[in-house]
């Protein structure tokens, strides 16, 4: 009996890794298609976001158009009808109520904002009642000082009366 030692070793042809490099080629190829279907998305969802951003732009433009030029001289109009507006009208007439005696009868009243003047048109039958009275309202607040402007003799009811223009000034 013989026993036979073979010590060259024996090739057997084992698919093992044959399959693990099929694998990894696939995987391979799967992650390279999953890489191009990431990018085309991306791409998609970029020029998406574009047209949303510039769809935005557009209604944002359309909702804040551009401001309106207005002439200066306009401005000024618009402003000074502003400030006619703003008189203090409460404080104004208060402060010629409070002091006007009987016998004084107030015609007009015109207010210059711009200037700070209200321009009273008054009528009585003695100049020396007017001229008091002025003065009483030019020392009384919110005016300062006041300025005859016109003093005209009337007849009212067949009695002659005196009217007097003056302009007051009102602290501001």
């Amino acid at each position: 009996m013989s026993i036979r030692i073979d010590f060259s070793r024996t090739r057997r042809h084992t698919p093992w890794p044959w399959l693990v490099a099929l694998a990894l080629a696939g995987w391979a190829a799967w992650l390279g298609l999953q890489y191009r279907d990431t990018q085309a998305e991306l791409l998609r969802v970029r020029g998406e976001s574009a047209r949303v951003a510039a769809a935005q732009a557009r209604r944002a433009q359309a909702a804040h158009p551009e401001p309106i030029r207005v002439a200066p001289e306009r401005v000024r109009a618009i402003n000074a009808a502003i400030g006619q507006l703003n008189v203090p009208w409460l404080d104004l007439t208060e402060a010629l109520e409070a002091v006007r005696p009987e016998g004084i009868t107030l015609l007009a009243m015109q207010p210059d904002a711009t200037h700070s003047t209200l321009l009273i048109v008054a009528e009585a039958d003695r100049a020396e009642m007017l001229a008091d009275y002025a003065q009483a309202l030019a020392a009384r607040p919110p005016f300062r000082r006041y300025t005859p402007v016109k003093q005209n003799q009337v007849t009212a009811l067949g009695k002659p009366r005196l009217q007097l223009s003056f302009e007051l000034e009102w602290a501001s």
